[in-house]
């Protein structure tokens, strides 16, 4: 079928993605036309949206582009309207197999990948909040044979999280091919706070049993500690900090270590002190810096003046290099960067600096830039310097509002003596002349625009240089929080 939008005019879609979107001039159009097919869109009767629909699920293949997305889009705006029609779609026999079945695209060149099967089109315009009936519909998709139609399934059936769940969702658990589907939906369901307490009371020792289960990897280990708490936080402190879980020698320390630190969860200290004394006695050249990094700040949690010099201490870790031939310097680099930033989160934590940057981000959206201090400034424009660079380069960073604060953005570098991002800003400010960029952006972009023109990848060496900086700016800057603390209270 042709798309119409509000224009009345039907739309010439190119064939590739990478052909529309290879230009910020397309990027640009599509964001207008999905606006614009949002907004039209409210307005069309059922019976054009059951047409849209019926195409973008069956019809629609892996190479419809940009035609797709916008149409995505504007079917997403429509929320709990489409329900009606993708409930039927799922209940009506006729379809089962075309629901199952990727139509097929003879022009499209062969791809790397299965082609879209439509189930999984159907359950994602659910977009996380299918209602109830849709749980007896979803079920049998869970026999289905191709993994991805399963898994579809399973994480829809997560995200419902309802009593009546209860049994398919066992069922999805049950299966290694759909458990991580199911597990991610029930992370989403935890994280929209709509879970019901049945459902959760009923599968939180089928869950836990799962964290046991060594072949899991650390994102999904994660994902089922988060969900354990979401399900029952004080059952699951307690499941975390006590028994096999908070040992050294447990497979998944790491990973409940760290999702307690980022819940912000305060464990017993005396658990915590004897933890870290028994990963600190591992041999050096041996030791679970990441299990130590996590444990750090959840000692800092505890707001102690009392464990600041163990923080302190560890804020100077120095991970030893073994001799032997399979030890890379870069990795123990790695390991030693990680208890120092662990110990660096749990004093921000234990000073009542972790909000640091939160404040400055609530100063400006309130219009309140001129009350910030001078190492709050500076640390804004370094952040904001590094998000735009890495995001698109220095002549994203320049083109952008940031660039007004290059000045700010060096002297934070400088006090933080990330001397490698310096000297690199230095270099691009130099191109612009003596006096260096503009402070006012129209100005600015005309001086941009001199410099492509003299030289199209000016700053392409630059940009490509602060890419490969090894210094950890993370680090860098919580470090520079500690050393001006009265300025980030």
């Amino acid at each position: 079928m042709r798309m119409y939008w509000n224009s009345g005019q039907s739309q010439d879609w190119p064939a590739s993605m990478a052909e529309q979107l290879r230009s910020p001039s397309n990027v640009r159009d599509m964001i207008q036309r999905a606006q614009e097919s949002a907004n039209a869109i409210q307005n069309w009767n059922d019976a054009q949206v059951e047409e849209v629909l019926h195409w973008y699920i069956f019809e629609m293949d892996d190479e419809s582009g940009v035609k797709a997305v916008v149409t995505a889009q504007a079917l997403y705006t429509l929320g709990k309207r489409t329900h009606p029609f993708l409930l039927r779609m799922m209940d009506d026999p006729s379809l089962r197999d075309a629901l199952l079945s990727a139509p097929g695209n003879p022009s499209a060149p062969a791809a790397d990948k299965e082609p879209t099967p439509p189930f999984e089109r159907l359950c994602k315009l659910f977009y996380g909040d299918a209602p109830a009936e849709t749980v007896g519909k979803l079920a049998p998709f869970l026999n289905a044979e191709a993994d991805t139609v399963r898994n579809s399934a399973a994480l829809l059936l997560g995200e419902t999280a309802t009593a009546e769940a209860v049994s398919p969702i066992r069922a999805a658990l049950a299966e290694a091919e759909t458990r991580d589907a199911v597990i991610s939906g029930l992370a989403s369901a935890v994280e929209k706070n709509h879970v019901d307490p049945q459902c959760a009371s009923a599968l939180f020792e089928e869950i836990d049993a799962l964290l046991a289960v060594e072949d899991h990897s650390s994102d999904i280990r994660q994902t089922i500690c988060s969900v354990l708490l979401g399900l029952d936080r004080e059952r699951s402190i307690e499941l975390f900090s006590t028994g096999e879980y908070f040992q050294p020698g447990f497979n998944g320390i790491n990973d409940v270590l760290t999702v307690l630190s980022q819940a912000r969860v305060v464990l017993p200290r005396d658990r915590l002190l004897a933890l870290l004394e028994s990963l600190m006695a591992a041999p050096e050249g041996a030791r679970n810096t990441d299990a130590i990094a996590s444990t750090a700040t959840l000692l800092g949690a505890q707001r102690a003046p009392e464990d600041r010099p163990i923080l302190e201490s560890l804020l100077n870790y120095t991970e030893p290099i073994a001799e032997t031939d399979t030890t890379k310097a870069e990795d123990v680099k790695g390991d030693t960067e990680k208890v120092r930033m662990g110990a660096a989160d749990g004093l921000l934590v234990s000073y009542g600096l972790d909000q640091a940057e939160e404040k400055i981000w609530d100063m400006l959206d309130s219009n309140r830039e001129s009350e910030l201090t001078v190492p709050q400034r500076r640390l804004n424009a370094v952040f904001g310097l590094d998000g735009e660079v890495n995001n698109g380069g220095f002549e994203q960073y320049f083109f952008n509002s940031d660039g007004a604060h290059w000045k700010d953005a060096r002297d934070g570098l400088d006090a933080m003596k990330s001397s490698e991002r310096a000297a690199l800003l230095r270099q691009a400010c130099a191109l612009f002349g003596a006096a260096g960029p503009a402070e006012d952006r129209e100005e600015r972009c005309k001086q941009l625009k001199r410099i492509e023109q003299a030289d199209e990848a000016a700053f392409d060496r630059l940009t490509d240089a602060y890419y490969d900086c090894s210094e950890n700016l993370a680090l860098r800057s919580a470090r520079y929080i500690l050393e001006n603390a009265e300025a980030f209270q």
